[in-house]
């Protein structure tokens, strides 16, 4: 089954295009993402569309009038956001270990 993705980050777009990332946590998300496509036989292809184009984004801007009144959707679940202030620390620990991963690999 083929199946085109629509992608508005170029670095995302990237590391998908070429199936490799030195990052750990892109990396992870990569195979993650390639172990999915393998269960389901799936081909994937990857687009560049400009994030104003893309209408994926609507839902994660709270733009919901668009998808409901123009193409009838309707959202099957309440958008629910995780708590952030329990995720504040995961970033800057991620920034730290990627820091470090660098400055250990120039030596």
């Amino acid at each position: 089954m083929d199946v085109l993705h629509w992608i508005d980050n170029t670095g995302a777009l990237a590391v998908m295009a070429k199936a490799y990332s030195s990052e750990i946590d892109n990396g992870k998300m990569l195979h993650e993402f390639e172990m999915a496509n393998s269960k389901i036989e799936c081909v994937p292809y990857f687009e560049y569309v400009r994030s104003k184009a893309n209408i994926a984004d609507l839902p994660s801007r709270g733009e919901f009038e668009y998808l409901v009144h123009e193409l009838g959707a309707k959202p099957v679940l309440p958008l629910v956001l995780p708590n952030l202030a329990t995720w504040a620390e995961v970033p800057r620990n991620m920034a730290r270990k990627r820091k470090r991963a660098r400055r250990d690999k120039g030596k």
